[in-house]
């Protein structure tokens, strides 16, 4: 509504900020009936006053539905429902039925999705929930002893596992679900190149053989810091004499 000429504001004459209704007024007050309880009388009276009284919901239609998901029939006060509960939507949502299904990516788009990925991880914020196996080995390098850092961007092609910084070692704990696939497993084998290239030494292991014993796994890293050591030591009474 457009203001007319000779119209009085409605606030004319006040002067600086109005305050507010509620000023002065504790935000943590409390309730007045708390740590009250209603005696036996009260009760009876509330129950008797309800007698006779139509409940809300009478006579309210209900519609029976086939889930989408399950193909259970199901009875439903809503018309548009359509799954019986949020796993057969989850279900139904899979595979042909998914929105983004058929819908082919370019290579560009994929790097720059990957590429920002890592960012937000190695920045911290994006959460990365250590899986079970990673756990695993992660506390048996605790009992030897060994430092490492969990969940480090490297080289611009991936987030390592672990990254043992003293020695130069990557140990990547690889879940048999998601590394199985050949398009996965050829994605990990150019990491290790890339890793390798730059002076890493990359340690895969996979789930079962986490499982079966992740000190067999660990110790098969502390047996090349070992050797390596030695080599070191060799290099350094070489120059020495």
């Amino acid at each position: 509504m457009a203001f007319k000429k000779g119209n009085i504001p409605w606030n004319k004459g006040t002067k600086g900020i109005m305050e507010a209704w509620n000023k002065g007024l504790k935000r943590s007050q409390v309730a007045w009936n708390k740590g009250k309880k209603l005696s036996k009388e009260h009760r009876e009276s509330i129950g008797i006053s309800n007698i006779g009284q139509v409940a809300w919901n009478k006579g309210r239609r209900e519609y029976k539905k086939i889930c989408k998901g399950c193909g259970i029939e199901f009875e439903t006060s809503r018309r548009d429902v359509k799954f019986h509960n949020k796993e057969c939507y989850k279900l139904y949502n899979r595979g042909k039925n998914h929105h983004s299904y058929g819908i082919k990516h370019t290579e560009e788009l994929k790097q720059k999705r990957r590429e920002a990925t890592i960012k937000q991880l190695s920045s911290g914020k994006m959460p990365n929930k250590k899986t079970s196996i990673e756990i695993a080995l992660g506390e048996e390098l605790d009992r030897v002893g060994v430092k490492y850092e969990s969940n480090v961007a490297l080289c611009n092609v991936g987030v390592v596992d672990f990254l043992l910084s003293d020695y130069d070692i990557i140990i990547q704990a690889d879940g048999i679900y998601w590394h199985s696939s050949d398009k996965v497993k050829k994605r990990d084998a150019t990491q290790d190149l890339v890793f390798s290239f730059n002076g890493y030494k990359v340690f895969r292991f996979w789930e079962d053989k986490i499982k079966e014993s992740p000190k067999k796994c660990i110790n098969k890293v502390l047996k090349y810091i070992k050797k390596k050591d030695k080599e070191l030591m060799k290099i350094g009474d070489r120059f020495a004499s």
